[in-house]
């Protein structure tokens, strides 16, 4: 069994690979610290696909390296958490089959941290967070995938993590999460744009009723570029 986590950045990716990696899931040895993030795939990923402008660039050199740190992990479960996942994900899926799980948070925190950490202007935070999050939704259209949302309350979201382990097959005798995870200090309110806010409804919905139709069994398709 092969796992990655699919969400943006500062939105429970560390978080909830700590969960698996708790419940017994290998993300490897070449992690870079609290992130979790295996350095091989996150210098692959900064070769093919920048995270500030994603765009995929796959070349032959690329898939051999590729290919070398998936047997580097062996024949075991592993799994690995890079938020540039969300636009290199069919580079993978070229060589593998792999099991998805998702997190995403209100873009208010988020487009805070960019804010604040980048310097990108209100607009262009939101059209990150919105171009990040609705390729999320577009990846759930194709194959839903359990979500959970980094805003719940810690009761709500250790449920729905737990249900996840157990999903997978893990361990889930043993504490899954650390809601201290969760930081606010680049909070810079300002009001999402009306696509932020329904991209976000809509992956909230989904985390909800854990597919991707309503209560009245309509079709809920990620919105269009615009």
């Amino acid at each position: 069994m092969i796992v990655t986590v699919l969400g943006m950045q500062h939105s429970g990716t560390s978080c909830l690979a700590e969960c698996l990696m708790r419940a017994g899931l290998s993300f490897g040895t070449e992690l870079r610290g609290w992130t979790h993030e295996d350095r091989r795939i996150s210098r692959l990923h900064s070769i093919i696909c920048g995270w500030h402008e994603p765009r995929l660039r796959v070349t032959e050199s690329a898939r051999e390296e590729r290919d070398r740190i998936i047997v580097g992990f062996g024949s075991g479960s592993w799994g690995w958490k890079c938020p540039i996942t969300i636009f290199t994900l069919p580079f993978w899926q070229e060589a593998i089959d792999v099991r998805l799980v998702g997190t995403f948070r209100h873009p208010r925190h988020v487009t805070g941290y960019l804010r604040s950490q980048f310097s990108y202007s209100a607009e262009e935070a939101d059209a990150l967070w919105c171009r990040y999050n609705q390729e999320l939704l577009s990846i759930h259209d194709d194959t839903p995938f359990p979500l959970v949302a980094f805003d719940w309350e810690p009761d709500q979201y250790g449920r729905a993590v737990s249900s996840i382990v157990e999903d997978l097959g893990l361990d889930s005798s043993k504490p899954l999460f650390d809601m201290a995870k969760r930081t606010f200090k680049y909070l810079r309110p300002f009001e999402p744009s009306p696509k932020a806010a329904r991209i976000y409804a809509m992956l909230e919905h989904r985390a909800f009723y854990g597919g991707k139709t309503g209560e009245t069994g309509e079709s809920i398709s990620a919105p269009a570029e615009t």
